[in-house]
């Protein structure tokens, strides 16, 4: 049972398995430490992207799942970072911690909207009829000035068949003239033209048709949008309830957190529980002492340069 754990250590840190297994206990037991420690570090982060997946991006369970193992996967790659390295630089030590600081403040801002779920959602409530309210002025204005000028286009389109109308009853026939040649010319030798009047239907009966049905389509269209005017709180106040984005849930996180001591406790706890986790390993690497898995790994590089060297010898003539 040991071996396969000091096996699936070495799986995890990319350590030599083979070579760990012809070396001192205190190798193993470094191959155990950093293993318990990415353990930790990936319980915490599968966690974590599992409930960023679900919560934020809406995914369904194989979704959150895959997001789980990639976060684990993304975990694993940074620490073998430092776990791999022989040597901890000072750049290398700056550019881990700051790596730290950033994970573990969105860690612990995931965790703590987990944990917060509640809070969070009895505070949307709260916060809801002002949000409402605030967008029912701005689109009810939007709505009514587009009611009010269709009402004033209506009133013009009316006028306007009024007027046809008017002329329709004065005028319901019209005169016309056609010019028509009969064959006949004058005494210049010019084409005799006579001019044929009669009555026709006055055009502009035409256009009643045209104008009742450009009003009608207009009293149809201020009437839908009088409806949506009624119902338009309703429809905001279903959109705000079912919206659940990460910037506004963080603006009532910090509310909370700025409210209560206990709150901001809380966030401290578990920024304080991830920061450690993620500066461990680096901690560790940094008080490190080699061993003789470090020294084995030496000799095998000096042993291949050896190698080069003589080839390279055996190649000059």
């Amino acid at each position: 049972m040991r071996n396969k754990w000091i096996r699936f250590g070495c799986f995890l840190t990319g350590m030599n398995y083979d070579v760990i297994q012809s070396c001192s206990e205190l190798a193993k037991k470094r191959v155990i430490k950093y293993c318990s420690a990415l353990l930790i570090l990936c319980v915490i982060w599968m966690f974590v992207g599992f409930m960023f997946t679900e919560r934020y991006l809406h995914g369904s369970v194989y979704t959150c799942l895959f997001a789980a193992v990639l976060m684990t996967l993304l975990v694993i790659q940074i620490e073998r970072q430092i776990i791999l390295t022989r040597k901890s630089s000072l750049r290398i030590s700056l550019v881990r911690g700051g790596m730290a600081i950033a994970m573990a403040i969105i860690g612990a801002i995931i965790v703590d909207q987990t944990m917060l779920k509640d809070d969070i959602d009895r505070q949307k409530q709260e916060n809801l009829p002002a949000e409402v309210n605030h967008l029912f002025d701005q689109q009810s204005i939007e709505l009514k000035k587009m009611i009010e000028n269709t009402k004033v286009m209506i009133k013009e389109k009316d006028m306007e068949r009024k007027n046809i109308l008017e002329d329709l009853d004065k005028h319901p026939f019209v005169w016309t003239a056609i010019v028509v040649e009969d064959g006949s010319k004058d005494s210049t030798g010019r084409p005799i033209k006579k001019i044929h009047r009669s009555q026709v239907t006055n055009p502009k009966n035409g256009l009643i048709q045209a104008t009742d049905s450009t009003i009608a389509s207009m009293v149809k269209q201020n009437i839908a949008r009088e409806n949506q005017l009624l119902t338009l709180k309703d429809e905001i106040e279903k959109k705000l309830t079912n919206a659940g984005g990460i910037l506004g849930e963080l603006e009532i996180v910090y509310s909370l957190l700025m409210k209560s001591w206990i709150s901001l406790g809380f966030y401290l706890l578990w920024f304080s529980i991830l920061f450690f986790m993620e500066i461990f390993i680096l901690l560790s690497k940094s008080k490190e002492e080699e061993n003789d898995y470090d020294r084995r790994m030496q000799q095998q590089m000096d042993l291949h340069y050896r190698r080069i060297e003589l080839m390279n010898q055996k190649a000059l003539p």
